[in-house]
């Protein structure tokens, strides 16, 4: 499986969005590599919305692709006022939250807990990093 993130972002953040999904997609890839998850998802894809037009949220698999369609939506203010850390949290928990909602959709062989718990464990880790 291997994370893909993109956006719909407000040109007042896209910088520091961009620096944040890079961090995150690369330390979630890694994590991806090295662990099975199971073949129900191959791409999983998710485009974070930051923006004040918030649109809505999206929550689609393809079975024949084995791949997710899903947009998130971060708060743009939150977003805007946090700083490094606070970022890297708020996509980390949109990126859970979307692995909670992927179990909804009756996904066969996709283990979201095993991956939910190791989201977790990279949210440790960055906080751990940022406190020392």
């Amino acid at each position: 499986m291997k994370l893909w993130i993109s956006g719909e972002i407000d040109s007042i953040v896209s910088d520091s969005f961009r620096v944040v999904r890079n961090y995150i997609e690369k330390n979630i890839n890694n994590i991806l590599a090295s662990n099975n998850y199971g073949d129900g998802v191959l791409s999983w894809d998710v485009i974070v919305v930051i923006s004040k037009d918030k649109g809505k949220e999206v929550f689609k698999y393809n079975k024949k692709n084995k791949e997710t369609d899903i947009h998130v939506i971060l708060d743009i203010d939150r977003f805007k006022t946090s700083d490094s850390l606070g970022r890297k949290m708020l996509l980390l928990d949109s990126l859970i939250y979307s692995v909670e909602r992927l179990s909804t959709l009756g996904i066969y062989d996709f283990n979201n807990i095993k991956l939910k718990n190791d989201l977790h464990g990279l949210k440790e880790i960055i906080f751990n990093q940022h406190a020392n």
